[in-house]
């Protein structure tokens, strides 16, 4: 409903309906909304109600594909709202003139709809990856009952990797809500919903957290089955190098979770946490572990890599920006000491991360890093210098109790911005796109999978 109001608008119509972009975007949704995920959630309908009637056991190959079908396109659905919302909060934004939250009560009609769509797009997505989640977890249910071996072990490492990648997508959602310019009336102030539902996020991570941890944890159950050494026909390796590929595949979901995470627990004011999120989580031979390793590529490492990168300039952003705004009288002098060894810590960490990175660019051939947003040692030493001497300008003027104007002090600021945070943005976004297409490969592969089973069984 909500949608149809939208495309109805005059102000809508007149701003949009000629952006092929926009109207392909709209398109795509339409496709998934009323035709993929309805008749997929028609077939699931169906063999659940023969399962209810006894034709159909609910650990069938059939009864599995129907559930993993629709678990599938629940991923897509919610992807794909994601996207919607962050074109119409682009909109609401530049249409606003302010990348502020402001209550929707300040917006004009057109702004306030838009807003409320934005808000209406971002349930939607959570609805979708909850209902994917229920999925895979039903799927995980009924594999206990299936005797041991070396395909039901693997597919339990898959099982608890789009569990994870259900729960990071979860989380994403309610803390995008939380940042939305229109929060549905629900009692008490603002403030209050954004920190419910940040912590309702916060959660969310944490449970995605586990269950890439108990992926990695399960590749040792797959190196100690009798089969190990013998051909995974999926993927024509062994069934060690899949669970390999399936051991990288959690941990850069990890990666991904811990830097989510740790944005979420930084606004939450649990600062000392989010800084062991952001830079404790994996250590730099996790990842060195896998070159060499059968169907993972050297650029596909280090395409990895760039998350922990990401990781501590997100931190050391994050940091820097509390240093602008911190008022330097009473305590905050050492507060804001501490805050800036945060921020060395994060940067020595990118530094070691990014020499890492390029290192091996030159050793294997990979081309364009600079592109990927990667900064040298040399940028990141600047970067460092600039947030100091911006620390240390400030402390010199709060001792002489010179009272510098705010378009002064907005200069000393500026020293100190570099464009390490502006490509971190890029990053973020970037990163949410992978899910879709590995979704698609994970989900696929394990529908061959059982697909091959009950070919052998017959």
């Amino acid at each position: 409903t909500q949608f149809q109001l939208l495309r109805k608008n005059v102000d809508y119509q007149n701003r949009y309906l000629c952006n092929h972009d926009v109207e392909n975007l709209w398109a795509d949704f339409l496709v998934l909304a009323t035709e993929q995920w309805k008749e997929a959630v028609n077939v699931l309908l169906k063999v659940r109600k023969d399962i209810s009637s006894g034709v159909l056991q609910k650990t069938s190959d059939e009864a599995y594909e129907a559930r993993e079908q629709c678990r599938e396109v629940n991923m897509f659905l919610g992807l794909h709202c994601l996207e919607i919302h962050d074109f119409l909060s682009e909109e609401v934004s530049k249409l606003s003139g302010t990348n502020g939250i402001s209550s929707s009560m300040s917006l004009s009609p057109f702004h306030a709809l838009l807003s409320q769509t934005d808000h209406c797009f971002l349930l939607a997505a959570e609805e979708a990856f909850k209902n994917a989640l229920v999925l895979v977890m039903e799927q995980e249910e009924c594999n206990k009952s299936l005797p041991d071996s070396i395909t039901n072990r693997y597919e339990k490492g898959q099982h608890f990797l789009l569990r994870g990648r259900a729960q990071l997508n979860i989380g994403q959602a309610l803390e995008l809500q939380s940042q939305c310019k229109f929060l549905v009336s629900e009692g008490g102030n603002r403030k209050v919903k954004q920190q419910r539902l940040l912590k309702r996020a916060s959660r969310e991570f944490a449970d995605s957290l586990n269950s890439a941890n108990l992926c990695r944890g399960n590749t040792t159950a797959i190196y100690g089955h009798s089969d190990a050494g013998l051909t995974d026909g999926d993927n024509d390796c062994t069934w060690t190098s899949s669970a390999m590929r399936q051991s990288f595949e959690a941990l850069k979901l990890l990666s991904l979770t811990s830097r989510y995470y740790g944005d979420c627990l930084w606004k939450l004011g649990e600062m000392e946490k989010a800084e062991n999120m952001f830079c404790g989580t994996a250590d730099l031979s996790d990842y060195l572990n896998f070159l060499g390793e059968e169907h993972i590529s050297s650029e596909e490492v280090v395409d990895a890599l760039c998350d922990p990168y990401w990781c501590a300039i997100e931190l050391a952003e994050l940091a820097r920006l509390v240093l602008e705004k911190m008022p330097i009288r009473g305590g905050n002098e050492k507060k804001g000491n501490d805050t800036l060894r945060m921020v060395k810590l994060s940067l020595q960490q990118a530094r070691l991360v990014s020499d890492k990175i390029f290192a091996l660019a030159r050793e294997h051939s990979i081309e364009n890093m600079n592109k990927k947003g990667i900064s040298t040692r040399r940028d990141i030493d600047t970067e460092e210098k600039n947030i100091c001497d911006m620390w240390e300008q400030r402390k010199a003027l709060a001792k002489k109790n010179i009272s510098q104007p705010q378009a002064s002090l907005q200069d000393i600021a500026l020293t100190a911005r570099g464009g390490l945070a502006r490509e971190s943005a890029k990053a973020a976004n970037a990163q949410r796109r992978i899910y879709i297409q590995d979704a698609g490969a994970s989900s696929s592969s394990l529908r061959r999978r059982r697909a091959r089973k009950k070919g052998k069984q017959n």
